[in-house]
């Protein structure tokens, strides 16, 4: 079943999709969709497999009409186009965790015992989304017949098993911290002034974030906080679904919190922070929670929390004395320069027109074709670019910048299913 998603998303074969099961074509199609407002799927892959799943001998209309019906799925305008998209509820239930059972309007996962055809349908959706999960950390490789290799195949067993759930009963705890990326979470978190209840960075340099969405979440982090954020508490909570990732990946890099002086340090045996926890803490670093020194005769960083960071860690309220940046500079060398507490709205906008080069004592982000281009195909006119940048610029914006922002955007497709997501979307948690 997982190769067969990804023959559809990977190779684009027509037979392929036309050999789906109804139920399988509902779960792909609803899957496509939320997969791509989530970010797991580029656009321009997703728009292809879609067409196909619309286009042969009427089955993509028929799945699009019973979406419809079942209230998966939505028709509205965008720019005189009538264009299908999933309500806010039902991409709720769908981001939460697809084992839970969650009292939403409309909720269209039924608990246990309901319409076989559906227990089918999420059962699929599960696998998926589980490896949607293991293509984040690992890319996926795929043979010439477009299967997946048989090495990947056995990691993602393992990990559909290592909780011992023959379903999706036992996903709970690995799904429901996987679903938004990390870095576009903790600037959600500081948007809404939300509060980090518990944060566990592993071996594989995952970082697993956990919400406060329902009582027995934050009974858990209560009960977890209570155990492990103490001074000099490890942070070594290492889940077993990804002890089985990478079996042979060598000795656990231990990370040890001291909330008493508020700092991250080595661990006991001394091994340095590399890899993907190294990138983990240059994100923190990025957007302020962090400040990184090097102690006297050691060639390896400390970061201590800064006083944003201990607010956000420990749960507590952001100091009042804390100001926000909501201002930069933009270069004639399309470079734009922000400080590294910059208001998570104007960080979020250039994240989706600029590319960061560099995160030291300042945020250097560089202006591009590209980013342009996808932004605006994502329904952001160049015009809208602008009157951002000018809106928070230090000074004026150069003339040679601003040109190449309305030819960037000028020439993008601008075909896009989805409109760029405004305010009030871009930095709502989803929350049942």
């Amino acid at each position: 079943m997982l190769s067969r998603f990804w023959d559809v998303v990977e190779v684009m074969d027509e037979e392929k999709v036309m050999r789906l099961s109804s139920d399988e074509s509902k779960a792909l199609y609803f899957l496509l969709y939320a997969s791509h407002q989530k970010g797991y799927v580029p656009y321009h892959r997703l728009h292809p497999a879609l067409d196909l799943l619309l286009m042969k001998n009427g089955r993509g209309i028929r799945v699009l009409g019973d979406l419809c019906q079942k209230g998966l799925v939505e028709i509205e305008k965008v720019d005189s186009e009538r264009v299908h998209v999933i309500p806010e509820a039902v991409r709720e239930v769908l981001w939460s965790s697809l084992s839970q059972e969650v009292s939403v309007p409309g909720n269209p996962l039924p608990a246990r015992g309901g319409d076989q055809s559906l227990e089918r349908t999420r059962d699929f959706l599960t696998r998926v989304v589980l490896l949607l999960t293991y293509a984040r950390r690992h890319p996926i490789r795929l043979t010439r017949a477009g299967r997946i290799h048989r090495r990947q195949a056995e990691e993602i067993a393992d990990l559909v098993g290592a909780s011992g759930c023959d379903g999706y009963d036992g996903l709970t705890e690995a799904l429901r911290f996987c679903w938004v990326a990390r870095g576009l979470l903790c600037r959600r978190m500081l948007a809404r002034r939300a509060s980090l209840h518990a944060l566990s960075i592993t071996s594989e340099g995952e970082a697993w974030i956990m919400l406060p969405w329902q009582d027995q979440v934050r009974d858990m982090c209560k009960t977890w906080c209570e155990s492990v954020l103490r001074e000099d508490a490890t942070f070594g909570w290492l889940p077993e679904v990804l002890k089985r990732l990478k079996p042979h990946s060598g000795t656990t890099v231990g990370l040890l919190a001291s909330t008493f002086e508020s700092r991250f340090v080595l661990d006991p045996a001394g091994k340095p922070i590399r890899g993907r926890i190294r990138s983990i803490l240059n994100d923190f670093f990025r957007i302020g929670l962090l400040d990184e020194y090097y102690p006297p005769e050691s060639p390896d960083p400390v970061f201590r929390l800064t006083e944003l960071g201990r607010a956000v860690f420990t749960g507590r309220k952001i100091p009042d004395s804390f100001q926000w940046d909501d201002t930069f500079y933009v270069q004639a060398d399309y470079q734009v320069i922000a400080s590294r507490t910059l208001e998570p709205r104007v960080l979020s906008f250039l994240d989706a027109v600029a590319d960061l080069e560099k995160a030291d004592k300042m945020l250097i982000y560089r202006l591009n074709p590209r980013r342009v281009g996808e932004a605006s195909e994502w329904g952001l006119s160049g015009e809208e670019i602008l009157g951002f940048l000018g809106s928070h610029i230090k000074g004026e914006l150069p003339q040679n910048v601003e040109f190449s922002i309305r030819e960037w955007a000028g020439t993008a497709s601008g075909r896009a299913h989805i409109p760029f997501p405004q305010e009030a979307k871009a930095f709502s948690l989803p929350r049942p």
